[in-house]
């Protein structure tokens, strides 16, 4: 009989408890030492620290707790199986295996180090086996305005996939459109905000990376969504059907400087590189006051006044007043450089 330890854990409701599960499990702190139990209609998730959690939990309405749960055998975590796996590879070389990859759907992109570039093959074939891949690529250059990305096919052939996350289907050709991980917190933020009886514009929609969210679990009586690329045009149409939202969402493939004016009580800017050369823009899709959720990169050092003094000029010189209620980090985008978002408040 497996000894109980009491520590701590997430209580969740069962809908949502595999979605939080691998949100756990991808940031680390999944505590892969006891076992998942069922509580009713919540599930109990062991985890080794809560630092950081408040704001998913409250969006997942999970919460906290101390609890006394089986241990389980350790198992070995797939870095560990990779590792063991490699055992053709000298283990110099073996030991600069990437610790960090992405899986998108079945598909999984690694960066090969330099050590182990003669002996990618290997290296390919064991994270597809490993990791349940049919496909292993590694991205070599992400290109222009419209973020096109060239990879290196390292293994298998396919790719195209049918990545899943917070009930959201998004079917997408990794070879030709990038999709960032790193965002999940705040596609999942936007579904949970409350847009009942809204009209979102989404400027930079891509294959539907917000506006599908958004359609979703928002309440948005219509999201309009406009992309400039013509695959990442063809991938959001597609997974708007997926979706079944066709009655919510209405594509165009321009660009969004051609987009209706007057018309959103709620604009996503959800694009990085020079975005505040089109807030000007979002401040006249507005119909009034409203809420643009503006993403950009700035030096750590820059945040969190010169972003607001930014957004707060431009619309100043528009005739508007800007009020930032909510500056948020999205991701690490470079050393010393964070994607961040804005929430503000237009009148």
């Amino acid at each position: 009989m497996s000894e109980k330890v009491e520590e701590i854990a997430v209580s969740v409701r069962r809908e949502c408890a595999e979605e939080l599960r691998r949100i756990l499990y991808s940031r680390g702190i999944l505590d892969g030492g006891r076992k998942i139990v069922d509580d009713s209609d919540m599930i109990i998730i062991p985890v080794l620290s809560t630092d950081g959690l408040e704001e998913i939990l409250s969006r997942f309405g999970a919460s906290i707790i101390k609890r006394e749960l089986p241990e389980r055998p350790r198992q070995k975590i797939p870095y560990e199986k990779i590792i063991e796996n490699l055992a053709s590879v000298p283990e110099e070389a073996r030991k600069n295996a990437p610790s960090y990859w992405e899986k998108i759907g079945d598909i999984v992109i690694i960066k090969v180090p330099n050590a182990l570039k003669p002996w990618e093959r290997e290296l390919a074939s064991t994270y597809a086996k490993v990791l349940r891949a049919k496909t292993v690529v590694e991205i070599e250059e992400i290109r222009g305005k419209v973020r096109e990305q060239k990879v290196r096919i390292l293994y298998g052939k396919d790719t195209e996939t049918v990545h899943k996350e917070n009930g959201i289907l998004f079917k997408i050709d990794v070879a030709k459109i990038m999709f960032s991980s790193g965002n999940v917190d705040e596609r999942i933020r936007m579904a949970e905000i409350d847009m009942g009886g809204e009209v979102v514009v989404d400027m930079f929609a891509g294959i539907g990376y917000f506006t599908l969210p958004v359609a979703v679990h928002s309440g948005a009586k219509k999201v309009i969504a406009y992309e400039i690329n013509p695959v990442a045009y063809n991938y959001l149409v597609q997974n708007i059907s997926l979706n079944c939202v066709e009655d919510v969402v209405n594509a165009y493939n321009i660009d969004c400087v051609m987009a209706m004016e007057g018309v959103a009580d709620r604009v996503i800017m959800g694009y990085i590189h020079d975005t505040y050369r089109y807030l000007g823009k979002a401040l006249r899709i507005l119909r009034g006051e409203g809420i643009i959720h503006y993403h950009e990169a700035f030096p750590n050092e820059l945040i969190p006044d010169y972003p607001k003094k930014l957004v707060e000029k431009i619309a100043r010189e528009s005739g508007k007043i800007a009020k930032v209620v909510r500056i948020k980090r999205v991701k690490s985008y470079a050393p010393g450089v964070s994607h961040i978002v804005l929430d503000v408040h237009i009148r």
